[in-house]
């Protein structure tokens, strides 16, 4: 859910320790993840895709299915050439990845089941909308599967307003809710 490509001047490092307060280079928001969240190269594929597909196929569970629970590392290789994608990795392991791409709409936030409710998710959102500000946007959007039992609810609680619902036309019946923020607040 959340992931975007933006072009920046080659000033950013690629590897930040995230030890106590995270700050990158200009800070765009306080961050205090535990391990070292940096961007995701190509070579990270596999570890992406492993990620998004046991994150993404934990949500059948819940009745919500998405395309990310059967993603190949080629199609990911894809999305990390294109987008910046960044990953959290904590004792050598991947726990969370996020992106941003062009059009700044935040998008694949997801994070392992045996690391949900550390906060990974909130921290990482506001990485996310941090980087996008600073990137000189003023607003993000994402979507949100309109079935899902608590994904509105976790952005609404990060100050994400709906603004509607949108048909899905390849998937007769599925619905997505549209969901914007003002950044930069």
């Amino acid at each position: 859910m959340v992931f975007v490509a933006l072009k920046r001047p080659p000033r950013r490092t690629n590897r930040v320790a995230c030890e106590g307060t995270f700050t990158p280079h200009p800070a765009p928001a306080p961050v205090s993840l535990p391990g070292t969240l940096r961007r995701a190269t190509p070579d990270d594929a596999p570890a992406v895709a492993r990620l998004l597909q046991v994150a993404y196929k934990d949500n059948e569970k819940l009745g919500v299915e998405y395309n990310a629970a059967a993603v190949t590392e080629e199609r990911v290789r894809r999305y990390l050439v294109r987008d910046e994608v960044w990953v959290l990795e904590r004792d050598g392991r991947l726990v969370a990845t996020v992106g941003l791409q062009r059009h700044i709409e935040v998008r694949r936030l997801a994070v392992d089941p045996d690391a949900r409710g550390s906060g990974v998710a909130a921290e990482l959102l506001a990485f996310a909308e941090g980087e996008a500000a600073q990137a000189g946007f003023r607003e993000a959007q994402l979507f949100v599967d309109g079935d899902h039992p608590w994904l509105q609810g976790f952005y609404t609680r990060h100050g994400w307003e709906e603004e509607g619902r949108v048909s899905v036309p390849e998937y007769p019946g599925w619905e997505m809710v549209k969901f914007q923020k003002r950044l930069g607040r």
